[in-house]
């Protein structure tokens, strides 16, 4: 039996090699029911099929350990809660003995599930065992301080050593920290290089960063497209995302909605939330709103704070939705938690107006006052009014102007310039001197520089006219067109 193992394992032909593993596989031999329960895991020979996979694990893990420690893997990722638990209790039986794959099966299992205080010492004796994966998992754990102190350095060590193996993805990852700078220094060379080493690998996100840098160049963008479209083939959600940028960007419409259906399907939360941002528009139909709420739904939940702040936005325009008053909060809440300064605006308009919370005036100028430092233009505008008018701040001409002309250098320079025409037709001439003057100076608006000169050229209470530095103010004006 052992000879007809040996030449069923050396058979070139993958479906003759899965007959010959099978009919071993049925007179009981453990290593033929591993090595047929591979083939059906991998579709080697035979249909891929996961269920059929584990039928033979499960005979081949009464006598065979690397059978057992297969099989703890495969039941580990099992929605039924019974088979997950038979999955772990495997995989301890397999650490108990020694094994490194049990190691590196139960640390990624606690890993995913953040728990990182157990998974880390499990990547610890895999990688002493000098298992690929599990050095390159440890790299990553110091990488983002999973269970461990952040150490750059330390994860760079790490994915090299794992990289020098030939484990693609720590090539991967070793290039992105030569690119970056990231515990090593700067190298683009040396970046180009390990990129290289997994893209021969066809592995996915490698093949993805090389087409995103091959699109990058006039010369090589057929070949970035080329590459993209291969990553996209492996399933890589990110190449996707790329393609529907390239095609937008050359505008072919029906190609980038294409690539970016294909992308929000794949799981990418960047095409999730430009989709659903697609369907946010003032003539939606019902369907469009629900389709809207769908996907950027999904981005949300993968920590999207853009697609939280449009979920606000969205709920906001449509009282006619259930509960809407209170999902908008709810959502432009969570987006402000992640610092989203646009919900971090719209969640003060809810509480100066009682938009879905009680209303707290004191609330809504802390929270503008924290976006306007951030650099808001729209919270800088209304804090200003707030200054002007005394709304629930002391009444302040200096803050109002300084909160105006940072909102104009912060890009809200129209409404900023409507205001200060206000202010000169109030005869508020010395603060709408101000304004005028960093919109022309620092804005660059022509506008300012000729309402500056009406003022210069009038009359006015505390200064007389000066028709000379009105004409070069206008000058000054028309050359900016």
């Amino acid at each position: 039996m052992e000879e007809y193992l040996a030449e069923a394992d050396s058979c070139e032909d993958p479906a003759k090699r899965a007959k010959m593993l099978e009919q071993l596989a049925k007179k009981g031999s453990p290593d033929a029911q591993y090595l047929l329960a591979v083939c059906y895991y991998e579709g080697n020979g035979v249909e891929k099929s996961e269920e059929t996979a584990i039928g033979w694990l499960r005979l081949a893990a009464e006598k065979d350990d690397d059978a057992s420690d297969f099989l703890g893997g495969l039941l580990l990722h099992s929605e039924n809660p019974d088979e997950a638990a038979e999955g772990e209790r495997l995989c301890l039986a397999g650490v108990e003995r020694g094994s490194k794959m049990a190691c590196l099966n139960l640390g990624n299992h606690y890993y995913y599930q953040d728990r990182d205080e157990l998974a880390v010492p499990l990547f610890r004796r895999a990688a002493a065992e000098g298992v690929p994966p599990a050095v390159h998992k440890l790299g990553l754990c110091y990488r983002h301080g999973y269970g461990v102190e952040k150490d750059a350095c330390k994860a760079y060590r790490l994915f090299t050593e794992a990289a020098e193996k030939g484990f693609a993805p720590a090539q991967y990852d070793a290039a992105i920290c030569c690119y970056r700078g990231s515990g090593t220094p700067e190298d683009e060379a040396a970046g180009n290089a390990w990129l290289a080493l997994a893209v021969e690998q066809d592995y996915p996100c490698a093949l993805g960063l090389q087409g995103e840098i091959l699109l990058e160049s006039p010369d090589t963008r057929e070949q970035g497209v080329q590459m993209l479209e291969r990553a996209a083939e492996l399933g890589e959600d990110r190449a996707m995302f790329a393609l529907y940028g390239h095609y937008r960007n050359i505008h072919n419409d029906d190609a980038s909605r294409l690539w970016q259906r294909r992308a929000a399907e794949a799981g990418n939360r960047e095409a999730q939330c430009d989709l659903g941002a697609d369907f946010m528009k003032d003539d939606a139909t019902p369907e469009e709103t629900q389709a809207a709420i769908h996907w950027l739904t999904l981005a949300a939940g993968q920590g999207d704070a853009l697609a939280m702040g449009n979920l606000g936005v969205l709920y906001a325009d449509h009282p006619e939705l259930p509960d809407a008053k209170a999902l908008a909060v709810q959502w432009m809440q969570r987006a402000a938690e992640e610092d989203h300064l646009p919900s971090i605006y719209r969640l003060a308009e809810c509480y100066d107006k009682g938009f879905g919370v009680r209303r707290n005036i004191k609330k809504s100028i802390a929270m503008l006052t924290y976006a306007a430092k951030c650099g808001h233009a729209g919270a800088a505008y209304t804090l200003a009014c707030n200054h002007w008018l005394g709304r629930g701040v002391p009444k302040s001409r200096r803050l109002f102007v300084d909160y105006m002309r940072k909102a104009a250098r912060w890009g809200n320079s129209d409404s900023v310039f409507e205001m200060a025409v206000k202010l000169a037709n109030g005869q508020d001439y010395r603060e709408a001197r101000m304004i005028f003057t960093t919109l022309a100076r620092e804005c660059g608006m022509a506008e300012g520089y000729w309402y500056l000169g009406l003022l210069a050229d009038a009359e006015l209470a505390d200064e007389p006219a000066d028709p000379a530095a009105a004409l070069r103010l206008w000058r000054k004006g028309a050359e900016m067109g």
